[in-house]
């Protein structure tokens, strides 16, 4: 096959070079899938070696001559490199040979299908870099090179581009669907807090369900590395002065508000800088909740926004219209609570005097406030004044007043939980939430449901900071007629080494792939089923998404097994659709584990295409509808 002519070529090359001298040109048979992992390193170890006691007659031959010699393993290569839509868009591209691609037709691929112009250059300079006769592989930049175009076969000596590069070079990060500029944080942090959605934790310090699960400093950690930045502490009066954090009124067992604090003071600003909210759920004595005050001074230390001090952030004294920026708080603590009376004597209404002074000096940005209605707060309430509504009372504000709580964030923060009798720690669906720029969308972290994936794939974009910026429309009053509005559509082509669901112990999955746009315009379509195949399903099936408000929506795709189902997926990936790099992309799959962790899947993927058209627009009347 006249495919294989270069790649022949550098296969025999690189035999040599890596086979003993003293072998008479024979590597052992675990030498051998050791050489072929190398140069195929989007197959799984266990795949080559299956597909290797598949090759009988050459297992057979191997074992007669005492191993695999150089034609043996060009074989063998050739048996394992299975990717015929990849081979097939190599060659719709490579015109001047049948075997290698030139960078100029590399180019225009890069240009005209993955609609790369900026991104080319780092892509090129790899191809450049391996073009070189005289490589160092211990040099970092021929470490990076090999990652994206693979090791010793990906390149010809005068420089052009083998099927097994190219290949390669899809199945790499450098081609990843997930934009790359939005690993950073790239939107505008200076707004005022209220224009972002913030990722948002329930319950923070429980480890499993409601009832009888841990409570532990660990949760919080936990939640703070996976970019959560608003965290829930239920507190209450423990023994000796010693102020304790639980569930109350259930047999979930107590941790210290101490252990807590320092573990938030430890991990707050690891993966994000922008501020951590604590949302407080205070049934501690007046006395008690002195003593808490005094600790998240001692442990925050100049971190703790507070309106006292040296430090002091007069912020109420200004009569401000707008909350600060994430930007402006950046590595700051900011406590929500209800404030003292003493504190703006106006506004006794919105105050109490069972809160302790010493804990109500340190609310400044987030003060909790009983709702009474969007008339009441839009005449009256002031820019850091903020509630929280129960997710049944939130459906109905969203149901029947959509259009008066989308304004109302366009004001103010506002938080909602889930209700008191999800025991088992589900959550409910965080999309109406978000869909009328509710900012903190609170979720049982420690469950891997839906809403929580869509949570971790919401949250995955803006350098996975925790903010993510919502669209004018979600986001300030100024926004008047139509809104943003797109064509998706997604060709999902196949799949790459899936694996199996946990519960399935031999049998063969039959694979199909569900695909979801869930924002303002949700839909969920589902392809056929391919029948006992885990190593390659193909499907070759377009989806075509109405998308409203791209910067809103969520693309998920689910691959489970047709008898399984949802119950065990075997695996799934979400991303915000703005974050969607246009053409042929590698999806990686992972499976969602509690408080937003993923397992990685080794090399099981989706082959898919991406095609965005017709940014147009619609009324805008569409927002604020149920």
């Amino acid at each position: 096959d006249s495919q294989w002519t270069a790649v022949e070529e550098l296969l025999r090359e690189f035999f040599a070079e890596n086979t003993p001298a003293a072998a008479n040109g024979k590597a052992s048979v675990d030498h051998a899938i050791k050489l072929l992992c190398v140069v195929l390193p989007m197959k799984r170890v266990s795949t080559v070696q299956y597909e290797f006691k598949k090759a009988k007659v050459l297992r057979k031959r191997a074992a007669k001559e005492g191993g695999v010699d150089v034609g043996m393993f060009v074989t063998l290569f050739k048996i394992m490199f299975n990717f015929p839509p990849m081979e097939a868009l190599f060659h719709r591209f490579a015109k001047a040979s049948p075997d290698t691609m030139t960078i100029i037709e590399f180019k225009n691929f890069l240009r005209k299908e993955q609609k790369l112009r900026d991104g080319a250059e780092n892509v090129l300079n790899c191809l450049y870099t391996l073009s070189s006769h005289k490589l160092d592989e211990r040099d970092t930049h021929v470490i990076e090179a090999r990652r994206v175009f693979g090791a010793y076969v990906g390149i010809t000596r005068d420089g052009t581009l083998t099927v097994a590069g190219f290949v390669t070079f899809l199945f790499s990060a450098m081609n990843a669907v997930f934009n790359p500029k939005h690993l950073e944080v790239y939107q505008d942090m200076d707004k005022p807090l209220n224009c972002y959605w913030i990722d948002t934790s329930h319950n923070t310090y429980l480890e499993g369900d409601q009832l009888r699960s841990a409570s532990t400093a660990e949760a919080y950690k936990k939640c703070l590395l996976a970019g959560c930045r608003c965290l829930e502490l239920d507190l209450w009066d423990g023994p000796d002065n010693d102020p304790v954090i639980f569930h109350g009124h259930t047999l979930t067992p107590k941790v210290r508000c101490y252990e807590v604090l320092k573990a938030i003071q430890k991990h707050a600003f690891e993966v994000s800088s922008f501020p951590v909210i604590l949302s407080l759920e205070n049934h501690l004595s007046l006395e008690q909740q002195t003593i808490f005050a005094r600790w998240c001074e001692e442990i925050f230390g100049d971190a703790l926004v507070t309106s006292v001090g040296p430090n002091a952030d007069k912020f109420w004294d200004r009569d401000p219209s707008d909350l600060a920026s994430p930007a402006s708080l950046a590595h700051k603590i900011i406590i929500k609570n209800k404030a003292h009376s003493s504190r703006v004597p106006s506004d006794s209404d919105k105050m109490t005097k069972k809160v302790a002074k010493p804990l109500s000096d340190h609310v400044v940005y987030t003060r909790a406030v009983h709702f009474q209605s969007f008339a009441a707060s839009d005449s009256s309430a002031r820019c850091y004044d903020m509630s929280s509504f129960a997710e049944k009372k939130g459906y109905k504000m969203v149901n029947k007043k959509g259009a008066d709580y989308l304004a109302y964030g366009h004001r103010q923060l506002s938080r909602i939980y889930p209700h008191g009798m999800r025991f088992d720690s589900s959550n409910y669906d965080p999309l109406p939430f978000w869909n009328c720029g509710v900012q903190m969308v609170a979720l049982n972290y420690q469950t891997p449901d839906r809403p929580m994936q869509l949570n971790s794939a919401k949250f995955r974009t803006n350098g996975h900071s925790g903010y993510v910026l919502k669209p004018p429309a979600l986001r300030d009053n100024s926004h008047t007629g139509a809104l943003p509005f797109l064509t998706l559509t997604i060709e999902l082509i196949c799949a790459h080494e899936l694996g199996r669901p946990a519960s399935l112990k031999r049998r063969v999955p039959d694979p199909f792939v569900e695909v979801e746009v869930a924002g303002l315009s949700s839909r969920v379509m589902k392809s056929g089923t391919v029948k006992k195949n885990m190593i390659r399903p193909e499907w070759n099936e377009a989806f075509t998404f109405e998308v409203a408000v791209p910067e809103a929506a969520i693309l998920r795709f689910v691959v489970m097994d047709e008898k399984v189902g949802s119950k065990d997926p075997i695996g799934s990936y979400g991303i915000p659709v703005d974050s969607l790099m246009p053409g042929y992309r590698v999806v990686p799959l992972t499976r969602q584990l509690g408080f937003a962790q993923f397992r990685t899947l080794g090399e099981a993927s989706l082959f898919i295409k991406v095609s965005v058209e017709g940014k147009g627009q619609i009324p805008d009347s569409f927002l604020g509808s149920a």
